[in-house]
C-alpha cells in the first residue's frame, strides 16, 4: 500500500479515535445490553450458556481473552475501543484488497467503506458484526492472493463469529472454482478443487456437525430466528437501501437502464410480475420489526411502507429501479456477478428484517464493482460521510437507533 493510502489510514485513525472518545459515555445501546454482560461474564470465568444471543459467543470470548491479557479490564469503553480496532484493521485490509484488485480509485473506495452509513455507527458499539466483517475481508484478502488454506481458516472463523457466514464460505469456494475451471462441472475438476481448498471443506463439515448438535443454526432466541425459513423482506429492504445509498450511481446508470429496456422489452413484463409478487409477499410481521417505530429508524420505514398498497408501490419503485441499476453496473471480473445469487441465499433465511445483515454484501459490492465517473464516486462518498455523521449523532444522543 502506498504512502497516500497509509496517510489516509492515519487520518481515519485519528478521526475515529476522536469519534470513539465522544461516544464513550453513551449508555449501552440495544444489543450491547446482551453482548456486554456476556463478555464480562466470560472475563469473570462464568461460562453459562446464553439464552438471548442467537450467535455463537466467539466474539465475546475474543473480547474476554483480550481483556484478560490487558489485566482484566471490563469497562464498556475498553470493549468499544477493541471493536474500533477491529474496524480499523478491516479498513486497512479493505484497502489492501483494492490494491490487489487493481482498483483505480483505491483511496476513495477505502473512504466509502470507512464511512458506509449503515456500518459506521457499529464501529463504536459492542456488536458481533464488525469482527464478522473483518474475518470475511481477511478471507477475501488471502483468496485474491491465492493463499487458499488461510482464506479457508478465516472463513471458518467468520462462521464461528456469525453462523450465517457459511454462505460466504460457499461463495469463495465456488468463486475460485469458476476462476479456474469456468462454469463447467466435472467430477475430476471438483475433486482437485476440494484437495486445493480442503480447509473450506473442513469448514462445511464442522458447520453441519454444529447444526446437528445444536438442532438448528441460531444458538439462543431460536423462536425469533427460525432455521431454514424463506423470507423476501430482507431482499426488498436491501434493494430499497441500495436505491438511496448509491443514488449517484443509480442516476449515472439511468441511460444504461433505458437502453437495456429498449433491447429487452420483456423486462417490462418481468417488472409487472415482480410487482405482483412484491405486493403479496412484502410484509412486516416479525415482532422486532413492528415494535418501537419511534426509536428504530428501520422499523419506522417498514411500518410506514407496509401501511398501504400506495406506500408499498412507492417502495417497490425504488426496489425495482435498484435491480435495474444493479443489472447494468459492471464488475471487475465476470465471476464476481456470483455475488448476486449468494446475497440472495444469504438474506432469504432471515425472518427479521435487519440492515446489519447487509454489511458483507454491500462491502463486497464496493470491492467488486468497477469505478464509475469521478463525480459518481466522490458524490457517493459525500453522501456516505453526511449520513454516517447524522446516524452517529442521533445514536450517540440516544434519540434513534438504526
Amino acid at each position: 500500500m502506498n504512502r497516500q493510502n497509509n496517510f489516509i489510514i492515519f487520518l481515519l485513525f485519528v478521526f475515529l479515535v476522536i469519534a470513539l472518545i465522544l461516544f464513550w459515555h453513551a449508555p449501552l445501546k440495544v444489543d450491547e445490553q446482551d453482548h456486554y454482560p456476556q463478555t464480562v461474564s466470560y472475563v469473570n470465568g462464568d461460562y453459562a450458556k446464553p439464552y438471548l444471543i442467537s450467535t455463537l459467543t466467539t466474539y465475546h470470548a475474543v473480547l474476554a481473552v483480550i481483556s484478560k491479557v490487558a489485566g482484566g479490564i471490563t469497562s464498556i469503553k475498553f470493549f468499544r475501543a477493541i471493536n474500533l480496532l477491529f474496524a480499523l484493521i478491516a479498513i486497512f485490509i479493505f484497502g489492501k484488497i483494492c490494491v490487489n484488485l487493481k482498483k483505480e480509485m483505491t483511496e476513495v473506495s477505502m473512504m466509502q467503506f470507512a464511512f458506509f452509513p449503515i456500518i459506521f455507527p457499529y464501529f463504536f458499539l459492542v456488536y458481533t458484526d464488525i469482527l464478522s466483517l473483518l474475518m470475511v475481508l481477511a478471507a477475501i484478502y488471502f483468496l485474491v492472493r491465492k493463499k487458499y488454506q488461510w482464506s479457508g481458516l478465516f472463513s471458518i472463523f467468520a462462521c464461528a463469529v456469525r453462523q450465517d457466514n457459511i454462505i460466504w464460505l460457499g461463495f469463495f469456494f465456488i468463486l475460485t472454482y469458476a476462476d479456474e475451471y469456468g462454469f463447467k462441472f466435472r467430477i475430476k475438476d471438483l475433486f482437485q478443487h476440494l484437495l486445493k481448498l480442503w480447509t473450506f471443506l473442513a469448514g462445511l463439515i464442522l458447520f453441519i456437525i454444529f447444526v446437528i448438535i445444536n438442532k438448528g443454526i441460531a444458538v439462543g432466541d431460536k423462536s425469533m430466528h427460525p432455521a431454514f425459513s424463506f423470507h423476501l423482506g430482507n431482499i426488498y429492504f436491501f434493494l430499497f437501501l441500495f436505491f438511496f445509498l448509491f443514488a449517484a450511481l443509480n442516476i449515472s446508470n439511468f441511460n444504461k437502464i433505458v437502453l437495456l429496456i429498449k433491447k429487452r422489452k420483456l423486462i417490462i413484463a418481468g417488472i409487472v410480475i415482480f410487482y405482483l409478487l412484491f405486493i403479496f409477499t412484502f410484509s412486516n410481521d416479525h415482532p422486532f420489526n413492528y415494535q418501537w417505530g419511534d426509536y428504530y429508524l428501520r422499523n419506522a420505514v417498514l411500518i410506514f411502507f407496509t401501511s398501504s398498497w400506495i406506500h408499498k408501490t412507492v417502495f417497490f419503485i425504488c426496489a425495482a429501479y435498484a435491480i435495474l441499476s444493479l443489472c447494468v453496473t459492471e464488475f471487475r471480473n465476470k465471476n464476481f456477478y456470483l455475488l448476486y445469487p449468494f446475497t440472495f441465499l444469504f438474506l432469504i433465511p432471515s425472518w427479521l428484517i435487519e440492515q446489519r445483515y447487509y454489511f458483507i454484501p454491500f462491502t463486497l459490492f464496493l470491492l467488486f464493482k468497477k469505478e464509475d465517473k469521478k463525480w459518481v464516486e466522490w458524490s457517493t462518498l459525500a453522501l456516505f460521510v453526511f449520513a454516517s455523521g447524522l446516524f452517529y449523532f442521533v445514536i450517540r444522543g440516544n434519540r434513534y437507533f438504526l
